[in-house]
């Protein structure tokens, strides 16, 4: 990972090594990405690039670091709120609308880390990227049973996962033809970069999220799973 030169250089000038990285990296994966581009990119040498980071390796896996640390923060952010627990399921789908070109790069790398010349590195970060989005999830459900917003018979874990899916696949359509297609079979609502269409399409799936969650939903079609006769 970082070194302690890099990691003791002010943090725009972090921020900006990491940011060229990621573009390179989101454009040409990580095999063909060029260390010169990215210092290019960057405004430093390659020696200084060494400084920082052992290898290349090194300054990927830094970068995944630095997208799981954003992606954190607002969801800290989004679990803190007053909003309910819909409200903040909501909140993470839409903020999928906000800073669409780092959104879209971070995407673009995770989406390349399902690729099978990856698999190296998806053992050392899938499951660090994956936790950090659960657990937010899962507390968000937690509190909301708490307060009697949702209902409580939900299997949260399996919940959690579902949502934390169902994020992801909304992420992908912006960077991915395959799931862009893929949702709009699911929700026949046209995906484009429109914030009009966006917001439709948010609507489409918080309602459905709604109508399973909801406690009315529970008083409507009773428990379900093993108790029943």
């Amino acid at each position: 990972m970082a070194s302690k030169t890099f990691q003791n250089i002010p943090k725009d000038k972090q921020d900006r090594v990491l940011r060229a990285a990621q573009i390179e990296f989101a454009k040409f994966g990580y095999h063909q990405a060029n260390v010169s581009d990215i210092c290019k990119r960057a405004g430093i040498s390659n020696g200084a690039l060494y400084k920082y980071f052992k290898n290349k390796s090194d300054l990927y896996q830094a970068v995944i670091q630095r997208q799981i640390e954003g992606k954190e923060e607002y969801m800290r952010g989004v679990v803190a709120s007053t909003a309910t627990c819909l409200e903040k399921l909501r909140m993470l789908m839409e903020n999928t609308q906000t800073d669409v070109d780092a959104r879209n790069d971070t995407f673009r790398i995770l989406l390349q880390l399902s690729t099978a010349d990856m698999n190296s590195f998806a053992k050392k970060v899938t499951r660090r990227i994956e936790s950090s989005s659960f657990d937010h999830i899962r507390a968000i459900l937690t509190d909301g049973i708490a307060r009697g917003e949702v209902r409580g018979d939900m299997d949260v874990e399996m919940t959690a996962h579902f949502v934390n899916s169902f994020c992801f696949f909304l992420y992908a359509a912006f960077v991915s033809e395959y799931h862009r297609i893929r949702l709009e079979e699911v929700f026949h609502i046209p995906f484009v970069a429109d914030e009009a269409i966006q917001s439709a399409l948010v609507d489409r799936i918080m309602s459905w999220i709604t109508g399973m969650l909801s406690p009315a939903a529970r008083a409507l079609h009773g428990r379900t799973g093993p108790e029943e006769k």
